[in-house]
């Protein structure tokens, strides 16, 4: 909404007339000054706006490792009948770090554990959809960052 051009009220003209040639944005009350022309359209408030923003939108999906990675790949290296040293040998990998990762004290690298699932045939990666969800509406109650400041000033309002 716009300022009524004939009376000049705050943020009150809805409509457009044509006044000796002229055409004006007025409010209500000036509407009957002139030959009505139009209803100014009214534009969507900004809480509106926000609340269709806020909507939950699917973004894309992601590869992520599975939570119980370190048993699955020494269960599956035990059923091979192979030690922690030929099966890095097997893999060109460091016995080392595949100790750390049948421990859980690390995680495999995307490429290491492509690799581990090729030679053990499990899967060990898994996709995850991630969503953006917005941000929460505040609480009408809840104390903002200038409520806390004139607080402390001792103004409580």
């Amino acid at each position: 909404m716009s300022d009524c051009e004939l009376c000049g009220r705050i943020r009150s003209a809805q409509f457009m007339v044509s006044l000796d040639g002229v055409t004006l944005n007025v409010c209500s009350n000036c509407s009957g000054h002139g030959v009505f022309v139009s209803k100014i359209p009214q534009k969507p408030r900004y809480k509106d706006v926000r609340e269709k923003q806020l909507q939950v939108k699917d973004v894309e999906t992601e590869i992520d490792l599975v939570d119980d990675y370190s048993p699955l790949i020494r269960a599956a290296r035990e059923n091979l009948g192979l030690t922690i040293e030929q099966f890095a040998g097997k893999l060109n990998e460091k016995a080392n770090l595949l100790k750390k990762i049948e421990q859980g004290k690390m995680t495999p690298t995307e490429k290491l554990g492509k690799k581990l699932e090729k030679f053990l045939g499990r899967s060990l990666f898994q996709k995850i959809k991630l969503q953006d969800i917005g941000t929460k509406k505040p609480d009408s109650k809840a104390l903002t960052l200038g409520d806390i400041v004139t607080i402390k000033k001792g103004r409580i309002t």
